[in-house]
């Protein structure tokens, strides 16, 4: 957690199978890499050309992978919490959050680990989170807004 002009900031938690994916995407990459350098020096074009824009892709997704690593983090602000993770962020107006619950709900999410915070806003929106310091964050929303429900633990549903 770090603070500068007024803005807290809150690292997100990342796990251990997420490099896993990420060790995946680069092996993946140099494979392809050589596979198409073997291929150029065979004459093979057409076999070339396909695996050059696969290591092309595989290379553009590894930036990608590695920019979510970078950039992932919560900024809390006086009225409103935004979410970063790579390209993707977005904000939330904390006057807007109904409650906050632990989870590990396996469910398609920009948190890169499975100990999540699932945040209810406005009437039927939520969205997945995962930070390293969940009590810091819980104490700088309470401090804002104090209606907010917060369930620390997490219950036996995987599904909620």
């Amino acid at each position: 957690m770090a603070a500068k002009d007024g803005v807290v900031r809150f690292r997100g938690k990342i796990a251990v199978w997420w490099y896993a994916g990420v060790a995946a995407m680069f092996t993946a990459t140099a494979s392809l890499a050589v596979d198409c350098y073997r291929d150029a020096i065979a004459g093979s074009l057409s076999g070339s050309a396909v695996l050059s824009a696969l290591t092309i892709l595989l290379l553009v997704s590894d930036v990608l992978m590695v920019d979510t690593g970078i950039r992932n983090h919560v900024d809390v602000s006086e009225s409103q919490m935004k979410v970063r993770t790579g390209v993707f962020s977005g904000t939330l107006e904390i006057a807007d959050i109904r409650s906050i619950r632990a989870t590990h709900n396996p469910l398609a999410s920009l948190a890169l680990s499975l100990d999540r915070l699932m945040i209810r806003y406005g009437t039927y929106n939520e969205t997945m989170i995962s930070v390293k310091d969940k009590e810091g964050l819980f104490a700088a929303l309470s401090k804002i807004n104090p209606d907010i429900e917060i369930e620390r633990s997490v219950t036996n549903k995987i599904w909620e």
